[in-house]
């Protein structure tokens, strides 16, 4: 997922490619590091609906590792702002 993160900071293609694994990857691993490399890598993905409404859910979910909430957060507002600059 490193590789594919910094790939990705080129062009969205690479993450894109990848993104039903990512977000299985960012909503079931069982690692909370890997779901939070996952959430990072969608950061330099195309700010797709889907993405950010996962994102956000994952945000809002008081279960979750604050982390993992954290970064999640941070990367649906990027999306989000990324999706209304085009």
């Amino acid at each position: 997922m490193l590789s594919l993160e910094l790939l990705s900071r080129e062009g969205p293609a690479p993450v894109n490619a990848d993104r039903p694994l990512l977000h299985n990857l960012a909503t079931t691993d069982p690692n909370a590091a890997v779901r939070r490399l996952a959430i990072l890598c969608l950061k330099n993905g195309s700010p797709q609906r889907d993405t950010i409404v996962i994102l956000e859910g994952i945000a809002e979910d008081d279960e979750q590792e604050r982390t993992l909430r954290d970064a999640a957060k941070r990367v649906a507002a990027f999306l989000t702002k990324k999706s209304r600059a085009r």
